[in-house]
């Protein structure tokens, strides 16, 4: 049972190679490759829960040096017909579009009845990853027509962005200017007035005063 599983896991290892031949390579390319990467990396899982060889035996011995090949990589993939990039999209998703049709009639027949294994979760998860890998390649096709939801923003030179202006509230009232005092002049240096002549000097016309007669 597990060889259907390695089987699908080969057919979405060509649609890895055919996504890098694409002539167009943007956000929503890389996007869809790291959704098909998750959904094959789960079908390996799946594989495993039903009893699969684990290839990676050494992948969680720190002490091996050993890094094993991708497991269920076919020595050849074949490339994409198409060449322009719009038609060379389509093919894919027309492709990949195969393969999930594919799994999804697998797992009605694997798990006809719903029971909650490890292995059916697992399944489903790697098909919605499909399933999104394929949407993400349908923006891609809104990219490459000129109509993406999301658009790239465009970058302004450093220092060509106008500043921000400010809103003023209609009801709002102009604040006043600020009154300023004029300045107030510089006091002028105090000069010392100078002493009048002979000021400081007894009078030569002033009697000197008699001095104290001692008590008897």
């Amino acid at each position: 049972m597990p060889d259907r599983i390695i089987t699908a896991r080969v057919s979405l290892a060509d649609r890895l190679f055919q996504m890098q031949d694409l002539p167009c390579k943007s956000r929503e390319v890389s996007l869809a490759v790291t959704s098909l990467q998750a959904g094959r990396m789960l079908l390996g899982s799946v594989a495993l829960a039903m009893g699969a060889t684990n290839p990676y035996p050494q992948a969680d011995n720190p002490a091996s040096k050993e890094i094993a090949p991708s497991a269920d990589v076919p020595p050849t993939s074949p490339l994409l017909k198409e060449t322009d990039p719009i038609a060379a999209v389509k093919e894919l998703r027309l492709l990949l579009d195969g393969d999930i049709k594919g799994l999804v009639a697998l797992r009605r027949e694997l798990w006809a009845r719903h029971y909650g294994s490890i292995e059916e979760m697992l399944f489903d998860r790697a098909l919605t990853e499909l399933i999104l890998a394929k949407q993400w390649l349908g923006e891609q096709l809104a990219v490459l027509a000129g109509h993406p939801l999301v658009k790239a923003p465009v970058k302004e030179p450093l220092g060509s962005k106008p500043a921000a202006s400010v809103k003023v509230p209609k009801d709002s009232k102009p604040i006043p200017a600020a009154k300023v005092n004029p300045p107030t002049p510089a006091a002028e240096p105090i000069t010392p007035e100078a002493p009048a002549p002979g000021a400081g000097q007894q009078s030569s016309e002033t009697p000197a005063a008699a001095p104290a007669t001692p008590a008897a």
